[in-house]
Order: structure tokens, then C-alpha cells, then sequence
């Protein structure tokens, strides 16, 4: 039920309201009508007044991203893709209607060819697609960003495409590291981000995209990422998911990039909440003190066990660093002389190896592998025991509830976890989900939306991809016709020729990994036409091209907000 998850999504519950009289509270009435300005939300228990969307997940993982959007009950998912087995029993083990719901375990390349061969799901059975392909080739934890492992992880983006080319949903949400959006040095004319957006822009769907911050939210982790929607045309986009927690002190500001003017968009924002931020004491308050964690069992908690223990040397340090001030580590440590002389370790870089978690703080970003000795990421010791992140903290991190199971030995568990999107960030994005698609069947948009895959578009009626042509000097558009809609960041671009040539592009993606910061302007909005024509012009692309024969002026509206 989304109205008991602490205020994330905006869903509150309300019994009673104070009475005072002359400026004293005299009593509590029990509230008959919604008090304004609130309005009353949807019964979780009651069926929709709605079709749910046929769903399909690809690198779903544990499926933590899967069953939070179900949470805001838009969406069924009847077919799910991972290479885990272990993360396959854990869908099963989770899963609300395991009879409908479809495993595959395998490569999702693989399972597209199968799809082109007429096994499996069948094209024009998919309404919704949900997926996040493999971080670790933007992540900058990675040492070496273009070896043949990260270039392999980075080119998985453009699956994604792939899947949404063949079935042609009506609504798609995917998420990745902020740094996909980011370029190298030497690379700046290469942004992943602007040649996605161009991709789905070029079949015709409506893209938002922004960063999502997991612990405005409610979630006690510092992890942030960049979230992408779609929607066909026609049909009411997700709106965005406003911060229902505030931001930690030390957050920095950050954007996405900039526009040919020089104007900042993506940003992160900042607004009053009704709530502060989830601290990883709170989220973990009522979890036992197991001391060094070396006998690996907790009756109450089986999962609150380390995945890897640690060994005696790195116990002795771990006893050795200092509980106050907060967030002390190995480097004061041995600045302080506190470290035994046959427990130091030789490290190239001491960084921020073994240091402990603030408690009035966030966890760090939950990874698939973490390690006190580790010098590159967050502290991951604990504020008080001689410990690391167990799996049970883990999970409390990623809000993933503690009646699910995860299934594998524990390295397996923390893997799982850190492939998964934040429960809290999925329960919202679910949630604008289902307002966009209850508001699109309302007003009658379901047909005209209606997005047949291009295999069986001969007599389409708008525009399944488009080549933009250079920009000339008469028309800064590109020869386009575009009409500004009264709403900001809305186009409307019009095609006025009966015979065109679309074009069915995968873009050859290069790597980027350098950070951004937010010196600019808190502007999120981007012209659709500029954006697509500055993509394509730089973009290299793999193209396969055919010429088909609308009948009318084809329309297209792209909208680019976060």
C-alpha cells in the first residue's frame, strides 16, 4: 500500500484535524471531507478505473524497480529478462502473480533475436517497458573506462532502444548513473544522453528526463541518478515526482549539461519539504548489535550478515578508528598514531578506506561489491561496531522491505541489491505513471496513441522516425515549421512532405565519464528541434534507411523537461 511508505509520493493519511477557539486548541474532530487544498487519492484495494499496462522488464535484476512501479498500479509486468539466476528466483520468489509473469534468463540480445523469430512475447503484446542497462561502463568507479568489459556494458544502451524500436510502447521508464549525460575530455562533442533522447525523439515519442535523487525520497542512501521516460504521442506524459525529503547539507549542486546558449539543464533542485532526510541511523534503528559480525547469524534479521567478513588484520584496524568525530577513517587514524605498527597496510592511495558511516548521515550508493579497504567509494564501517554494511543494511539503504527474500550467498545478495533502482524512487515514478495513463484513458487518447511496431507501419499516419536535415540559413530549424505550443518547452513541428525518407538509427556510442557541475542557471527545459538537430549532426550513426508515403501531414510533440 503506498499511503504507509512515510510520506514518499505526496500520499498522506488524514483521520482528524485540531479545533481551537479563540486562538486556543480546544479538540480533535474526526474529519468527514478532504481538507483543502488536499484532494482525495485512489484506493489501492479497489480495481482501476483503467486497463493496466502490459508490462516487460529488461536487466530487471531482483526486481526491486519492477515491483515498486507495480506499487503505483499502473503497470503488470508479465515478462522479465536478467543473465542472474539467482536474481530469476528472486523475481519468482516476489513476484504478486507469479502464474502470469514470464522469466527469461539469458542475454536480453538474445532474447530479442528470439522475439524476431516469432518465440516468446509477441510484438504488439508490450504497452511498457522498465529497464537500466549495465552502469559500470559510465560509472566512475571503473579504472580503466574504455577497456573491452566497459565498452561492452556502455554499448548495452542502445538495447534499449533496440527494444523500444521493435515493440513500440506506450510509456517506457529507464535510469542509469548521472554520468551518462557527462563527456570525457577530448570527447565533448560525444554525449550519450543527447543520442538516446534523439533516438526516441527520431521514432516519435515524447522524452522527459532529469535526475533522481534517492534520498528526496525517503530512501537513507546517497544515490543519485538520471531517470528517462517516454510516452507516445498523444497520450499525458509522466509528470515529474516532486522531493517529498529534504536535501543533506553537503549535497552539491549538479546538472546534466548545457544547451548551444550556454544554459544549464537537468539540474538538481531545491524546495521545501514537509519532511528531513531518512538518516542511515534511523532507517536502522531497530536492527540488533552484532558486534564484529564474525558469527554470521541474526535469528530476527538472516539477513543481517556481511557479505564478505572481514579479516582479523582489517578487525584490529576497524577497532582502531576513531567513533567521534563522525566519518573518521583510516588516514586520521594513522595521522592520530592510533594504528597498530603490524596492522598497517600498504596502499597506493588511503583515501577513504576505512571509514565509518555518519549516523545522522546518508549511507553510501549501495554497489554490487563493497569493501572497508576500498579507497574510492563512500565510508561503508559502521558508526559504532566493528563492521561493514551487512545485507540487512543494504537492503534498508535500497528500501527494499523485509518481506521480500533475496535469494543467493550473501556476495550474491549484495550484488542483487546493488544492481537494483531505489524501491522509493520506482513507488514514485510508478505513481506518475499511473496519474499520466488514468489521464490519458479519460480523455479518450488511448487509440491515437496507439504505437504499431515498425514492421507493420506501411500506412502510418505520424512520423515512426525522422531525418533531420542540416540547419540552412533561412530556416534556423532546419526547414521545419515550428509553432511554440502556449506551454513552455512544448513543440510542435510539422512536416508538409507527402513522401520522406525515415530512418531507423542505432547510435555508435563513446564513453563518458567526466563529472559536471552546476554553474549555471537552474534552467530544465530544452528546445525539442534544437536539440535533435545538434544531436544528429554530431551523432556517428549505423543507419538503415526505406522511404514510406503518408497520406496527411504527419504532427509530432516532443516535450523535454525534468
Amino acid at each position: 500500500m503506498p499511503y504507509n511508505r512515510g510520506g514518499t509520493g505526496d500520499l498522506w493519511f488524514f483521520s482528524r484535524k485540531l479545533v481551537s477557539r479563540k486562538g486556543k486548541i480546544e479538540w480533535l474532530k474526526c474529519l468527514t471531507t478532504v481538507p483543502h487544498p488536499l484532494r482525495q487519492g485512489f484506493d489501492p484495494l479497489a480495481n482501476p478505473p483503467f486497463k493496466k499496462l502490459s508490462g516487460l522488464s529488461i536487466f530487471s535484476g531482483c526486481g526491486n524497480f519492477d515491483r515498486g512501479l507495480e506499487d503505483g498500479g499502473a503497470v503488470e509486468f508479465r515478462t522479465a529478462i536478467d543473465f542472474s539466476p539467482e536474481a530469476i528466483h528472486t523475481q519468482k520468489a516476489n513476484a504478486r502473480y507469479p502464474d502470469r509473469l514470464s522469466l527469461y534468463c539469458g542475454s536480453v540480445d538474445d532474447f530479442l533475436k528470439a522475439v524476431n523469430t516469432g518465440r516468446f512475447t509477441r510484438i504488439g503484446e508490450v504497452e511498457f517497458i522498465s529497464g537500466g542497462s549495465p552502469c559500470p561502463g559510465f560509472s566512475t568507479l571503473q579504472l580503466d573506462p574504455f577497456s573491452e568489459r566497459s565498452c561492452r556494458n556502455a554499448s548495452h544502451i542502445t538495447t534499449i532502444c533496440s527494444y523500444v524500436d521493435i515493440f513500440r510502447p506506450q510509456y517506457a521508464i529507464f535510469e542509469n548513473v548521472i554520468n551518462m549525460a557527462a563527456t570525457r575530455r577530448g570527447y565533448e562533442a560525444h554525449n550519450v544522453l543527447l543520442y538516446v533522447v534523439a533516438c526516441f525523439v527520431s521514432m516519435g515519442y515524447q522524452v522527459q528526463f532529469g535526475i533522481v535523487d534517492a534520498w528526496s525520497f525517503g530512501s537513507s542512501q546517497y544515490r543519485e541518478r538520471l531517470c528517462i521516460s517516454i510516452a507516445a504521442p498523444g497520450l499525458e506524459p509522466p509528470a515529474r515526482s516532486w522531493q517529498t525529503h529534504s536535501h543533506p547539507d553537503d549535497i552539491r549542486g549538479r546538472c546534466l549539461g548545457k544547451t548551444s546558449h550556454g544554459h544549464s539543464y537537468g539540474s538538481r533542485e531545491d524546495h521545501n519539504t514537509p519532511f528531513h532526510f531518512v538518516t542511515a541511523g534511523e532507517s536502522t534503528s531497530d536492527l540488533p548489535d552484532i558486534g564484529a559480525g564474525t558469527v554470521q547469524a541474526c535469528i530476527l534479521f538472516p539477513d543481517h550478515r556481511m557479505a564478505s567478513p572481514l579479516s582479523l588484520k582489517d578487525r584490529i584496524i576497524a577497532i582502531h578508528i576513531p567513533r567521534c568525530p563522525p566519518g573518521q577513517g583510516y588516514a586520521e587514524a594513522e595521522q592520530l598514531g592510533l594504528i597498530p605498527r603490524n596492522a598497517k597496510k600498504s596502499m597506493v592511495e588511503v583515501g577513504r578506506a576505512f571509514r565509518r558511516i555518519k549516523s545522522n548521515g546518508l549511507f553510501p550508493t549501495i554497489t554490487t561489491a563493497m569493501r572497508v579497504q576500498n579507497s574510492r567509494q563512500n565510508g561503508i564501517l559502521h558508526w559504532l561496531q566493528q563492521r561493514s554494511i551487512t545485507v540487512q543494511d543494504a537492503r534498508r539503504a535500497q528500501s527494499i522491505p523485509d518481506e521480500e527474500v533475496i535469494i543467493g550467498r550473501p556476495n550474491q545478495q549484495l550484488q542483487q541489491i546493488g544492481n537494483a533502482v531505489d524501491r522509493n524512487v520506482s513507488l514514485v515514478r510508478g505513481l506518475a505513471l499511473r496519474e499520466a495513463w488514468e489521464k490519458s484513458c479519460a480523455n479518450g487518447n488511448i487509440q491515437a496513441a496507439s504505437l504499431p511496431s515498425h514492421q507493420h507501419t506501411a500506412s502510418a499516419k505520424w512520423p515512426l522516425t525522422i531525418k533531420c536535415p542540416e540547419p540552412n540559413h533561412a530556416s534556423p530549424d532546419g526547414g521545419k515549421t515550428v509553432e511554440k505550443s502556449p506551454r513552455r518547452g512544448i513543440y510542435q513541428i510539422l512536416e508538409n512532405t507527402k513522401q520522406k525518407q525515415t530512418t531507423s538509427t542505432l547510435p555508435v556510442l563513446p564513453i563518458a565519464t567526466k563529472r559536471l557541475r552546476n554553474k549555471g542557471t537552474n534552467e530544465a527545459w530544452l528546445d525539442a528541434s534544437e536539440m535533435e538537430i545538434e544531436s544528429v549532426k554530431k551523432a556517428r550513426y549505423t543507419t538503415v534507411t526505406e522511404t514510406r508515403t503518408t497520406q496527411s501531414i504527419s504532427k509530432r510533440t516532443c516535450s523535454f523537461r525534468t
